[in-house]
């Protein structure tokens, strides 16, 4: 879970990173999966998707009317779980199919690699496997273009008809998750518009090119799958599928089957009618799934399945015996705890017995839209600072800094680490220091050109740095800093206790990026019922 472990160490590695990163992150999304491929020769067992049957089944053949699916992300140990998915799951694309989603999440994790993707085809019967970059000349696992996009096509005839398969890739992407800040001044999200674009190129020249007469003769349908980055890609694309004014690729909405996981919004609310094929899987907890703001009038295209709602009444008191306070959790982490994952969730709303009432949001959801308002209220941009509360400003001010941001944590890939090591070994680098460096612009930027050079990061033009670190002070030390109330109320109390030892609380926050780890949605959807 490469682009996890990313995200989290942007957000450790330097307090000052963390408060700006916070802002970004509404326009950024990923979060890669690392599968368990069991041996073949094991033991197979049987799923309707719930729980795993008694009977052993062998791999599917022509004779059958499944698709046999390997759950490669079930912790079963010697006997590996397989999916049951009956042909019937293709045939009305708009009933919502739990099986079928929990082989498309199986799909969509997948598509981190060019041999995972392709192996999962073939495992299941398809054929004409190709896998792409939309980047000419680049291979479908490179990663180093900014505003590109990989995906796999495949087919399977099936009951008379050509299955073609659409899998956008969601994980293992660098500089290509740039266009998530691409946001633009006007029109559907553009970062996320232009990738579906040249998917939906691609797929139009691969039925063109190998299933004219199928085309022809209506006996199309298509599968398409996408999760994170990728989830919005593939809501994009669902939407020029079914409103390609010049008729392109007429496929009716009945015979294609769209479903996308942890998908922020990407387009339009007039563009994001509730097409009733498509299909989002979202858990309200997941910090991605509420970006783009939906203030800013973004919405996804189709019908939202939300496997988690992150109500108050599902969140239980529970009490810490070792630092004697209370906080609350959910059948998230119970369901975490009990599929051993690696994947844990901080503590969210720690606090002493009988303080509830003073909590300043007792859900996940409160606590978004809380950090929301915090940083989205401020439009006083005179000073260089930046602004979130329209996309415009967004646009002018933050778009171009968050991607300076991102490459420049890219391009030192795993040295912002060192940061930390900085503050053990350099007794110099201590909480006066810190505070003496936020006092003034030119001391704040100097500071961070010096902690830079210790933890020997790269940052190319000194100038370009203290334009953008420059632009990042205004925001959380000047009067109308959008960043200014997040810093105050919620970073710098962290970053006191890290060098005065005092206790701080957890970040919250770091719960809803946690919660956009494919292994949430794993378990989460296994659970779901409607």
């Amino acid at each position: 879970m490469k682009s996890l472990k990313k995200t989290i160490n942007i957000f450790s590695a330097s307090f000052i990173l963390l408060s700006f990163v916070f802002a970004i992150s509404l326009a950024a999304c990923s979060n890669p999966a690392d599968g368990n491929n069991p041996s073949e020769e094991q033991t197979e067992n049987t799923t309707d998707g719930n729980n795993p049957s008694e009977e052993q089944t062998e791999k599917t053949t022509d004779e059958t009317n499944y698709f046999l699916v390997e759950d490669s992300y079930s912790k079963s140990g010697d006997n590996p779980v397989y999916y049951k998915l009956p042909f019937s799951a293709f045939d009305d694309a708009t009933v919502f199919n739990k099986t079928l989603a929990q082989v498309s999440l199986i799909n969509s994790m997948k598509t981190e690699s060019e041999s995972k993707i392709k192996s999962f085809y073939s495992g299941i019967g398809f054929d004409n496997i190709v896998s792409k970059n939309a980047t000419e000349g680049k291979t479908y696992d490179d990663n180093t273009v900014a505003d590109s996009i990989s995906y796999t096509l495949a087919h399977k005839n099936l009951n008379g008809f050509d299955i073609i398969a659409v899998s956008v890739r969601g994980f293992g992407y660098e500089t290509e998750w740039l266009s998530n800040f691409t946001v633009g001044e006007s029109g559907d999200h553009q970062g996320f518009y232009s990738a579906a674009v040249k998917v939906y190129d691609g797929l139009k020249s691969y039925i063109n090119e190998n299933y004219s007469q199928s085309y022809s003769d209506k006996k199309i349908k298509l599968w398409v799958t996408g999760y994170s980055r990728a989830g919005a890609a593939a809501n994009i694309l669902s939407y020029l599928m079914i409103t390609d004014s010049e008729k392109k690729l007429d496929v009716e909405p009945k015979n294609m089957f769209v479903y996308t996981f942890a998908s922020p919004r990407a387009l339009l609310e007039e563009h994001a009618l509730a097409y009733n094929n498509v299909f989002n899987i979202v858990s309200n907890t997941d910090l991605v799934t509420h970006v783009v703001p939906s203030s800013w009038g973004f919405k996804r295209c189709g019908i939202d399945k939300v496997i988690f709602e992150g109500k108050e009444s599902d969140y239980k008191e529970v009490f810490n015996k070792q630092t004697k306070k209370y906080s609350y959790s959910t059948k998230l982490d119970d369901l975490l705890k009990a599929y051993n994952s690696e994947s844990k969730l901080s503590v969210f709303c720690e606090h002493d017995q009988g303080q509830e009432e003073s909590l300043k949001y007792k859900t996940e959801p409160e606590m978004l839209e809380y950090y929301w308002k915090l940083i989205s209220n401020k439009d006083e941009t005179a000073t260089g600072g930046i602004s979130l509360k329209t996309r415009e400003l967004y646009a002018k001010t933050v778009q171009d800094m968050a991607a300076y941001v991102y490459t420049l944590y890219t391009e030192n890939s795993g040295k912002f680490t060192n940061i930390a090591n900085v503050r053990i070994t350099d007794k110099s680098f201590n909480f006066e220091k810190i505070m003496d460096i936020l006092s003034t612009k030119e001391k704040f930027c100097a500071g961070i050109k010096e902690l830079f050079d210790k933890a020997e990061i790269k940052y190319g033009n000194e100038e370009t740095l203290k334009l953008n670190i420059g632009k990042l002070y205004d925001s959380i030390m000047g009067k109308n800093g959008c960043l200014s109330e997040l810093f105050m109320l919620e970073i710098l109390p962290s970053v006191s206790g890290m060098f005065t030892g005092a206790a701080a609380p957890d970040l919250e926050l770091m719960r809803c990026i946690s919660a956009h780890n494919p292994e949430c949605y794993y378990v989460l959807l296994n659970d779901y019922t409607e």
